[in-house]
């Protein structure tokens, strides 16, 4: 054999475990795990792009209002991931991610919310009971700007977190973890727990990184709660097919610990403030025999909600196929 035909066997054992790597053998479309590699990288380039520009222009808000800043360029960036794919990848449509917006989306979305502050209470009052938080004052405005104001832009703030995450996180991730394991041959319920942890652990990570690094709280522990948050979260999407409850629940929880309950020197306008004695309060950092009743608690409501709002008992893996898929 000559060199040129040695050389002309390896390009084209190499391509073709290029494209065996990147597209599937079966619909020659981009895998499944691309697709949520791109929609990341492409919602994290819109943050990061758009901080980098914000600092050159010499923009500078105050940390309290951070959030109104960052987080509606994670909008951006998972709204631009979005239409690439659907131009370019995996055709599905906005309303297929689990945004079918009706009246019932946003029962679903308040519902969601509701349960996040009334959980986030729950454990506060525990907390209290027990004598591991005191309050310390109440009505708290700490920011030099009028009130109606700050609550304004933290809202915004908390409603554009809860939606580039759960998009992210349960609309595409989930949606394509559940298209790439089918067509892999698994049973429904090997898609669905798959779908569910990989999406969990990873959104886990991604809030260990940036949450409990700077804490100083157990990077496992966090990791293991916040998962654990995650799989309920993906668990109320996965039932509905819709991110209406998801995003109503993050941002539930978002707003509940930080403008209702909030720990001391933590700069945001806040309903409680409280000091703690023994280890923080939050869904990441409490005592795990605490936080697994509230958990336990949390998914038998997420069950019975689904259940008596549209008799779901179980996910359905079919509810987050792509329509071309």
């Amino acid at each position: 054999m000559s060199n040129a035909s040695l050389n002309c066997d390896v390009t084209k054992t190499l391509i073709s475990t290029v494209r065996s790597a990147l597209f599937g053998s079966q619909d020659g479309q981009l895998r499944c795990s691309w697709r949520v590699l791109i929609a990341v990288v492409i919602t994290f380039a819109a943050v990061f792009g758009f901080i980098f520009t914000a600092k050159a222009v010499g923009i500078d808000p105050p940390s309290w209002a951070e959030i109104a800043v960052v987080h509606p360029a994670a909008v951006i960036g998972v709204l631009i991931a979005m239409a690439l794919l659907k131009r370019y990848v995996d055709h599905r449509d906005i309303t297929d991610y689990g945004f079918n917006l009706s009246r019932q989306w946003g029962v679903d979305a308040l519902a969601g919310f509701a349960l996040a502050v009334f959980l986030e209470a729950g454990l506060f009052v525990i907390e209290y009971q027990r004598g591991g938080v005191q309050i310390i004052g109440t009505w708290i405005d700490v920011a030099a700007v009028p009130i109606v104001l700050q609550v304004g832009i933290l809202v915004f703030g908390w409603i554009a977190l809860g939606f580039w995450e759960e998009t992210l996180f349960r609309g595409i991730f989930i949606s394509n973890a559940v298209e790439g394991l089918a067509s892999r041959g698994f049973s429904d319920r090997t898609v669905i727990i798959g779908a569910l942890l990989s999406s969990s652990v990873v959104f886990g990570f991604g809030h260990v990184i940036f949450g409990a690094l700077s804490t100083g709280d157990s990077l496992l522990y966090a990791l293991v709660m916040t998962s654990i948050s995650g799989v309920l979260l993906g668990w109320a999407y996965l039932l509905s097919g819709e991110l209406a409850f998801p995003i109503g629940l993050h941002m539930g929880g978002n707003l509940a610990t930080t403008m209702l309950i909030s720990s001391s020197g933590a700069t945001y306008p806040k309903v409680v403030e409280y000091s703690v004695s023994g280890r923080s309060i939050g869904f990441n950092t409490s005592d795990p025999a605490i936080l697994f009743l509230l958990f336990a608690i949390e998914f038998l409501i997420i069950s019975g909600y689904f259940y008596f709002q549209y008799g779901a008992v179980a996910p359905d893996p079919n509810c987050s196929e792509s329509p071309s898929g």
